[in-house]
């Protein structure tokens, strides 16, 4: 029942835009795109930086839970290599406190992922992005000293679905498997489901549904979230947004029997490289 219920509430707050502003007597040119994305969601999008293009988040992801909290900076760069191909890489540091335990300090491991959108007509669009995790991270230690092991190396191949809905809405749906290289039986999968609206030329607000689970739907983690994309400088060569977003873990608890609330909030950097100019 209280999934139900959250789940109605996000879609109110996506449906309920479209009092805060009317679109009926703006141009298409005018209004913002209206596709979810991560950051500030959890679920990918199918679009790319396209040819010459760049993407910079540069974000936090804070954890809050009963006796623990958790805060990883990261910094998360794209570049387009054609308009149909993205090449990722990200790193993050993480601060976490845990009631009882000293401030755990590292680095996260490295992310890496190649983007292709391999359809792309009448508002719907389909990409894979297949990821590597390196297995870089800082090493843990438990409270007595003995080292904890890492998640290891991991491959996660998602397929990506996007549609548009008129002028004012886009659904996406993310399903993938993610295959565990050095931690036999950590393999898991991971589903979502998120809705975005415009609201005139500089924002867009979102929504989305997202579980992880083992491959036999046990040990599922579900997040509602929420979220926006503010545009504060809109150049021909360079876009700045910021967003921010809450979710809130709904369902079964974690292991220890608590759930979570997570944060992000960020800055989003896009443009295009300067073509050399010839003598």
């Amino acid at each position: 029942m209280k999934t139900i219920i959250i789940c109605s509430l996000l879609l109110q707050i996506i449906f309920l835009g479209s009092f805060a502003q009317s679109d009926g007597d703006k141009p298409e040119d005018e209004l913002y795109e209206s596709t979810p994305s991560s950051p500030p969601l959890v679920t990918d999008d199918t679009d790319t930086p396209g040819t010459n293009g760049y993407e910079l988040n540069i974000y936090s992801e804070n954890d809050f839970a009963k006796g623990s909290r958790s805060f990883v900076p990261t910094l998360d760069a794209n570049v387009g290599l054609g308009e149909k191909v993205q090449l990722r890489i990200s790193k993050g540091y993480t601060f976490e406190k845990i009631n009882g335990e000293k401030v755990y300090r590292g680095v996260t491991a490295t992310s890496i992922g190649l983007k292709y959108r391999f359809y792309d007509k009448n508002g719907l669009s389909l990409a894979a992005y297949p990821s590597f995790q390196v297995n870089d991270a800082s090493r843990r230690k438990d409270t007595e000293g003995n080292p904890i092991p890492s998640d290891g190396r991991s491959i996660f191949i998602p397929l990506l679905i996007s549609k548009e809905v008129g002028k004012n809405y886009t659904i996406i749906g993310n399903i993938g498997y993610q295959k565990a290289l050095d931690r036999r039986g950590q393999d898991t999968v991971f589903e979502s489901l998120a809705i975005g609206r415009n609201l005139g030329p500089d924002m867009i607000i979102m929504a989305e549904i997202e579980s992880t689970s083992s491959p036999k739907g046990r040990n599922r983690e579900t997040y509602a979230r929420v979220g926006f994309v503010k545009a504060i400088q809109k150049k021909n060569d360079r876009n700045i947004s910021v967003f921010a977003s809450v979710g809130r873990q709904i369902g079964s608890p974690d292991e220890n029997g608590h759930y979570h609330t997570i944060v992000f909030i960020g800055l989003h950097i896009a443009g295009k490289f300067k073509k050399s100019q010839k003598p």
